[in-house]
């Protein structure tokens, strides 16, 4: 009984830190300080801004375009999934405070009735940029 007592407090106790702990960041969560706005889809391309809320230049930036295939019946979804996701880089560096337009030219979706695409833009990646103008150097006194 004493045993069983233990143990019980022992996992509680583990239970209590794990529930504490802090979650780990998902894959979907966005970098900090960077976004993707007004995202919109014809069906034939998608567009939208990436936003830069830093106070820093950004570059490299690499989104994440999915073709999320919503079928018509979850309960019973088939066998072939046609959805996809696309890195798409960014070529324009973007400033502090700024953003800048994009747009992906999207595959052929294939006719089909089970189904529809939902499209869905992330950052993925980028770099930032600090620019600290140097000091000037001091001027030295020229002794004749």
């Amino acid at each position: 009984m004493k045993l069983l007592k233990k143990a019980t407090s022992t996992s509680f106790a583990l239970c209590m830190l794990l529930a504490l702990a802090p979650a780990p960041a998902r894959a979907a969560d966005p970098p900090s300080g960077l976004g993707v706005r007004d995202v919109r889809s014809d069906g034939a391309s998608v567009t939208g801004w990436v936003v830069n809320d830093t106070d820093h230049e950004v570059r490299d930036v690499r989104l994440m375009v999915e073709r999320q295939w919503r079928w018509a019946s979850e309960m019973k979804p088939g066998e072939d999934n046609p959805g996809s996701g696309t890195v798409v880089r960014v070529e324009q560096p973007i400033p502090a405070s700024g953003r800048v337009q994009f747009r992906y030219d999207l595959p052929s979706e294939p006719q089909r009735s089970d189904g529809h695409f939902e499209t869905v833009v992330r950052v993925l990646s980028f770099s930032e940029h600090w620019y600290e103008p140097t000091a000037a150097a001091p001027q030295r006194a020229v002794v004749p």
